[in-house]
């Protein structure tokens, strides 16, 4: 059963090469970007917001820092950040796993990894693409690099005072690298492979996407939704004709 999953994922993994590697790479460039810092007073207000999602509230009930300035709105007696909580309810699942991979050997830690692995399946799926004889060897030797270089360099982030940012803005590192996988299959699927490729890397470097991917903000969320419908569409009436 494993040897028949193990050569599925294979096989996936041969036909779907080039989206694997746009995805990888582009999770790889968001994470080497990332930091826990906030930008904006806006920013500050969508933490509050979560801290308060995380306690059962919706309303600003408790700050985790102090926000003097921001979008806020009172109904009643409770205030509340006008965002949408869509961001929030899908970073909720991310900070339960954070927070329960920290409570084993640490959150910062598996981030690294992530990182670190990124990248190094990065350079092994370019090594296989151009067919060179040692992609695994390659791969592994950057995986490696990467985790020693990144451990003797970083500083420790503890999950118990940034967990909340760290969930925001690896969910949005993640929602961004999926926008720019459907940024590749919708160039594709107009003007060609390359085209594609370039216009996937383009969106990454020559846009606000970057920026948005490490912040705390939803607009990253907002365009891949936007895009994956378009996409999703243009799909289904291809299969209708």
């Amino acid at each position: 059963m494993i040897r028949s999953l193990y050569q599925r994922i294979q096989s996936s993994l041969d036909s779907n090469q080039i989206p694997v590697l746009v995805f990888f790479s582009s999770l790889f460039i968001f994470i080497s970007f990332a930091g826990t810092r906030l930008f904006l007073s806006d920013d500050g207000v969508i933490l509050d917001q979560f801290y308060n999602l995380i306690n059962g509230s919706l309303a600003l009930k408790i700050a985790k820092i102090s926000t003097a300035k921001g979008v806020f709105i009172l109904v009643g007696n409770n205030l509340y950040g006008i965002f949408s909580y869509s961001l929030l309810f899908l970073a909720l699942p991310v900070f339960y796993v954070l927070g329960a991979i920290d409570s084993i050997y640490g959150a910062h830690l598996f981030l690294l990894i992530l990182w670190a692995f990124s990248g190094g399946f990065t350079v092994y799926l370019i090594a296989k693409i151009r067919n060179l004889k040692y992609a695994v060897i390659a791969g592994a030797a950057a995986f490696f690099m990467l985790t020693a270089a990144n451990l003797y360099y970083f500083k420790p982030i503890y999950f118990s005072m940034w967990g909340e940012v760290l969930s925001l803005e690896f969910t949005n590192i993640f929602i961004s690298s999926l926008l720019v996988l459907v940024v590749y299959l919708l160039f594709k699927k107009f003007f060609g492979k390359k085209i594609g490729i370039f216009a996937s890397f383009f969106i990454i470097f020559a846009t606000p996407i970057s920026f948005y991917a490490i912040t705390l903000k939803h607009h990253t969320l907002a365009i891949f939704l936007t895009l994956l419908a378009f996409y999703l569409f243009h799909e289904y009436t291809e299969k209708k004709r």
